[in-house]
């Protein structure tokens, strides 16, 4: 629960990552045929408070709540014993067990939401690494990543398909930015014993 208070260091990055991920899913859902004044219809028709308030509880629910387990247990402990990779993958795996419930909404939704996962759970755990363990900031990750695209969903403007190729536009642009991810940080996949102390030291 320490690694969670915000760190004024980070707080370029505390303001970038909504901000970021709000253009990204915007991004994605106009490639994907979403005309601009619906899209932003969409966004801000109910009033920006509306979004703010969904991402507040994206973050106080799913993004600090998960992220305590993910990222605050579970990728330093096995990080300790076992390289950044290795830990990065087995984190993964475990988290896309957490939502094979998912699987219950179609195979393609659940495929989408598989490589989504595994995409974000490559960015989190190098971010984990530059932030020094800091919860607050993956959780900010976590919960902007998911606040756009269920706040998208839920305003229930869009169509089936519009909704499905938007979020599949924007999996493949995660996907992008893990793939530099990992091409950018080759150094420090094959690192062992990055666990909680030595991450914060």
């Amino acid at each position: 629960m320490a690694r969670m208070r915000p760190s004024p260091a980070y707080w370029r990055w505390y303001l970038a990552l909504p901000a970021g991920a709000i253009l990204a899913t915007a991004l994605a859902f106009l490639v994907a045929g979403v005309p601009p004044r619906v899209l932003a219809g969409t966004l801000v028709g109910s009033g920006p408070f509306w979004l703010a308030a969904h991402f507040a509880v994206q973050l106080l629910l799913i993004g600090i709540g998960e992220e305590l387990g993910w990222r605050g247990w579970l990728l330093p402990h096995l990080a300790g014993t076992r390289s950044l990779g290795s830990a990065t993958l087995l984190t993964i795996l475990v988290w896309e067990a957490w939502h094979l419930p998912k699987f219950a909404t179609g195979l393609e939704i659940a495929a989408i939401l598989m490589v989504q996962v595994a995409a974000v759970g490559v960015i989190l755990s190098r971010l984990w690494v530059h932030m020094k363990g800091n919860l607050f900031g993956l959780a900010m990750v976590h919960a902007s990543v998911n606040a756009p695209v269920v706040f998208v969903e839920q305003m229930e403007r869009l169509a089936p398909d519009q909704l499905i190729q938007g979020w599949r536009y924007l999996t493949v642009l995660y996907a992008l930015i893990a793939a530099l991810v990992v091409v950018g940080s080759r150094g420090w996949w094959p690192r062992v014993g990055l666990g909680s102390k030595e991450i914060t030291a």
